[in-house]
């Protein structure tokens, strides 16, 4: 879980497996952070 500014998201870790540029753009957008 992530939390920022009092609303949390989800953040799947599946071992070796990436995320997909899809999944990224999402949890960039519903938390508001850039992620490299």
């Amino acid at each position: 879980m992530m939390e920022k500014d009092g609303r949390k998201v989800p953040v799947p870790v599946h071992g070796s497996k990436d995320l997909t540029p899809g999944l990224l753009a999402a949890i960039q957008r519903q938390t508001g952070v850039k992620i490299k």
